[in-house]
């Protein structure tokens, strides 16, 4: 593939290599283990021609005290040995951390020795004193209330997050994965001294049924853990040469092992554009960073805000290798809110159809573009007005599973993805007449589809003004298709109470009966808002946002916004 005479190749047999490597490590953040891989990597760099002036590691605490906007920091967490086994009624190996590095939760505490507990099955709020719980549900609900309100010592779960039934993705068809599961892991919550293992489907059947038919049943565990204060490190790779603006590309490196597409893929696929952008001329300034998944994105996005050194644009690269057949995965551009510039998406998009694999010019892979979506390291630097898209796979059958191992990438997937990236990039400072009036194309048909949707409405000319913004109508000419006159002002400001992403920890105290009326991903929902509110600032536009772009109804998202309100997230006033 040549660009204005620039040979440039994803090798995809090249990356795979390096996420088969990445994926040895259990990338806990702040551990030994992930600053060991950190070193292996910035070595890699050098060996393959990235200036050493360039490579840079940013510190931030990883003490279980500081905030970073809405997330509070973890303690360092390093797993060493586990191991579960039945005690009675019969002495029977259940897993280790050995045998599969997902098996241990995240966050557990040690055992310091040989623990045997009682084991109970989870029956919601109640006591649990000195017992192991065996629970099928959400892992921060089942801790707060069979730990900290019910006096549990131990946690044995089986949960698997979002099952699609449709491709397999449910415990049934994997009765053998073992979920990647975490339990809170501040300071506050260390001094409960809990521990836990993440089992199969097949031996929660197990244990399950040993309950039905035994009056007591016995859990015997030993867990090594190391847990201290410390600090969580993101490698940086600078190529800007001090120029400005620039082009930050994301990716996450934590995970347990394998971890191979999320996101040892993204990691590796960073690290190879990186080894091409460095040798070749013609690209924007671009700087590259991977680091822990929220816990490292946030704090780098508030220290960019604060320096005044933000990117214009992040690509954020998250499970971006599927094997589709294998995961039955499709590729997913999620788009930026229609607040902030689009131009982005759209140029993406036009690379990822032109270097779609084809067999006699029809596709053989999926893909779609979403709206936008949270769940991954480009919603900080969203919500803080930086054009953010992110490519990645969804769903997937194996992640956040043991099972997500290198042989479930696919190399030309990468090559795929990476050449658009690149192409995209190149463009960025190229004139190329046929993706621009791609670009306007698009941009014209979806101003229009917004503007028609919020006419007559309040809050619709702060939301009008923000789509002239957004999809350039001044510079392609398509704004006078409106008058202002059509379009009704604001009465009620809406201004968050913290900095970059609303993060997650609001979600357990939405009352049940407000998820089912919202009926779609309320974590979406929630970082939406805070971008409008950060953008806009008004209670009416985000509301109309919020009704036209996922087809919300008005009134379930004016009470979404009132439990946000009630809850010290957002302040409202006078606009």
């Amino acid at each position: 593939m040549k660009i204005g005479g620039i040979t440039l190749k994803v090798n995809g047999e090249r990356t795979k290599a390096l996420i088969e490597m990445i994926s040895g490590f259990t990338r806990s953040r702040g551990s030994k283990s992930y600053r060991e891989l950190v070193e292996k990597l910035i070595a890699h760099l050098r060996r393959i021609g990235v200036p050493s002036t360039s490579i840079n590691i940013k510190e931030y605490a990883c003490d279980g005290v500081t905030k970073y906007g809405n997330y509070t920091s973890t303690m360092v967490w390093e797993p060493i040995k586990a191991e579960l086994w039945l005690k009675k009624p019969r002495e029977q190996f259940i897993t280790s951390f050995r045998n599969s590095p997902t098996a241990l939760l995240f966050g557990s505490a040690a055992t310091n020795g040989w623990a045997e507990l009682q084991l109970v099955e989870y029956k919601g709020p109640g006591d649990y004193a000195g017992k192991a719980v065996l629970a099928k549900e959400d892992p921060v609900k089942v801790f707060k209330d069979a730990v900290v309100n019910g006096g549990a010592k131990a946690l044995i779960l089986s949960y698997m997050r979002g099952k699609c039934p449709e491709i397999g993705r449910e415990p049934k068809t994997n009765p053998d994965v073992v979920n990647y599961l975490s339990i809170p892991n501040t300071l506050e919550d260390y001094n409960y001294r809990a521990f836990g293992f993440s089992i199969s489907e097949k031996h929660f059947n197990f244990l399950k049924k040993l309950l039905g038919k035994n009056s007591v049943v016995v859990i015997n565990a030993e867990v090594e853990t190391k847990v201290m204060k410390g600090s969580i490190q993101v490698l940086e790779i600078d190529l800007t040469k001090k120029q400005n603006p620039y082009v930050l590309i994301t990716a996450h490196l934590c995970h347990p092992s394998p971890g191979a597409n999320d996101n040892a893929s993204g990691s590796a696929l960073a690290l190879e554009l990186a080894g091409i952008i460095s040798k070749e001329k013609g690209f924007p300034p671009t700087k590259i960073a991977l680091m822990p998944e929220f816990f490292g994105s946030t704090p780098y996005a508030l220290e960019m805000k604060r320096e005044s050194s933000m990117p214009f644009l992040t690509i954020n690269l998250d499970m971006v290798g599927e094997d589709q057949k294998k995961t039955g995965s499709s590729l997913l551009l999620t788009e930026t809110p229609p607040v902030l510039p689009k131009r982005y998406d759209f140029l993406l998009e036009y690379n990822l159809l032109k270097h779609m694999p084809r067999c006699d010019g029809i596709p053989i892979k999926r893909y779609y573009r979403l709206p936008y979506s949270a769940g991954s390291d480009h919603c900080p630097f969203t919500a803080m007005g930086v054009s953010s898209p992110f490519l990645g796979h969804l769903p997937d059958r194996y992640y956040h599973t043991d099972a997500d191992s290198p042989d479930k990438v696919d190399c030309k997937e990468l090559e795929w993805v990476g050449n658009s990236v690149l192409d995209s990039l190149l463009e960025l400072i190229s004139t190329n007449p046929k993706l621009d009036a791609y670009i306007k194309s698009k941009e014209v048909s979806e101003f229009v589809y917004y503007c028609e949707n919020i006419r007559g409405k309040p809050g619709s000319r702060e939301l009008f003004s923000s789509f002239l913004k957004a999809f350039e109508a001044r510079k392609h000419g398509f704004d006078s298709l409106y008058s202002q006159n059509s379009f009704i002002h604001s009465r009620k400001k809406l201004i968050p109470n913290f900095e970059g992403s609303i993060g997650f920890d609001w979600y357990y105290a939405l009352p049940e009966q407000l998820k089912k009326t919202l009926n779609l991903n309320v974590t979406s929902l929630a970082e939406l808002i805070t971008v409008s509110a950060n953008i806009i600032g008004s209670r009416e536009s985000t509301e109309l946002l919020a009704e036209i772009y996922y087809g919300v109804p008005q009134k379930a998202v004016s009470g979404f916004i009132d439990f946000l309100v009630d809850n010290g997230y957002f302040m409202e006033g006078e606009f």
